[in-house]
């Protein structure tokens, strides 16, 4: 079979985690995991306009990745729900900004069936079977975005490879 590439996107405003596989069927290659991390944000109007060119910097490095590995999936999982007005902005930036990319949209219930999480269990079984999948070191394993990131990109190799 072919070697199929894939990139996996947690997105999010302070630290979009990004991973670049390499499937063939035989063998599933990480070749790439790593996070683009942003500054809180600032107040009023100026803090929302350097948010939004902060989003859009995110957007551009996925963009260029994709660009340089021309890959035949770019999967990315945006933040749905949030707790306050603040990240609702984030949100609402993030989604705008990603529009553009021709990509799958894949909800965080994704990961959670992949990892056979329950309700609770919180990151805990998607950084187990991460862990047990892949030999990530531990800063990357410290980090929830490249760790989801890199969960994205096994749970769709596992559905393209089944017979």
């Amino acid at each position: 079979m072919p070697l199929t590439k894939i990139i996996s996107v947690d997105m999010s405003y302070r630290d979009t985690g990004v991973c670049y596989i390499e499937n063939d069927r035989e063998c599933c290659t990480i070749v790439d995991a790593y996070s683009i991390k942003n500054d809180a944000m600032d107040c009023g109007f100026e803090g929302l306009r350097l948010m939004a060119r902060r989003v859009n910097v995110v957007v551009n490095e996925i963009r260029r990745i994709s660009m340089d590995k021309n890959p035949h999936v770019v999967l990315v999982e945006l933040p749905c729900f949030t707790q306050n007005a603040k990240a609702a902005i984030s949100i609402g930036l993030c989604w705008a900004a990603i529009i553009n990319i021709n990509c799958i949209l894949v909800e965080p219930s994704f990961l959670k069936i992949w990892s056979s999480s329950e309700s609770g269990d919180g990151k805990k079984k998607v950084k187990e079977k991460v862990r047990t999948l892949t030999n990530l070191d531990k800063a990357q394993l410290s980090n929830d975005n490249i760790v989801d990131a890199v969960g994205i990109g096994l749970a769709f190799v596992e559905l393209i490879n089944k017979p």
